[in-house]
Formats: C-alpha cells, sequence, structure tokens
C-alpha cells in the first residue's frame, strides 16, 4: 500500500512539473509571467498609446493585481489577449479606407 501511494504521489508530481509554465531563461520568473509576456504587453501598451497608469488600471481592473510584475502566467495570456481586442478594435476603425465605410 505505501507503494501505491508512493507511484500515485510521483505521478502527480510529474503531472504537475508538465503543467507548469517553463521557466523563462532569464531565469529570475517562478510562477509569474514570463519575459515574452512582458515585452508582449509593453508592446501592446506603446501600439495602443497608453501610459504606464492606463496599463495598471487596465490590469488592476482585470487581472485583480496591483503591478504587472505580479501577473501569473494564466492572467499575462488574459491581459495580452485583452490589449490584442482592443488593439484590433481600434486599429481595424482606422485601417478601414473612408469609401468603403
Amino acid at each position: 500500500m505505501h507503494e501505491i501511494a508512493r507511484a500515485e504521489f510521483l505521478d502527480l508530481m510529474k503531472h504537475m512539473e508538465k503543467s507548469i509554465a517553463a521557466p523563462c531563461k532569464c531565469g529570475t520568473h517562478h510562477g509569474t509571467a514570463t519575459c515574452a509576456q512582458y515585452r508582449r504587453i509593453m508592446w501592446l501598451r506603446r501600439k495602443l498609446g497608453w501610459s504606464e497608469d492606463e496599463l495598471v488600471a487596465y490590469i488592476r481592473k482585470y487581472a485583480h493585481v496591483d503591478a504587472i510584475r505580479f501577473l501569473t502566467v494564466p492572467k499575462a495570456r488574459g491581459i495580452i489577449t485583452g490589449l490584442e481586442k482592443i488593439k484590433t478594435t481600434k486599429g481595424g476603425e482606422k485601417d478601414v479606407p473612408e469609401d468603403q465605410n
């Protein structure tokens, strides 16, 4: 019985290890957003013309954290998706030629 419980525990640990995002190459992110996610969020902020304060307010409202450094990988994915939708909506309006409206 002891061996079965140990085997189940090891299987669980392997499963959990696979489900956690791969560590960032810089080695500083443990459970928080990766460097690539951070760069993508900052790029989208610049594309939208948002200030740091506007981005932090958006993150507070939708991810419920006080700073970008506290974003987890899944929450960062959600923020990126939301910012991309906003960019598409704003960009789509600007990119449509006048005569096609």
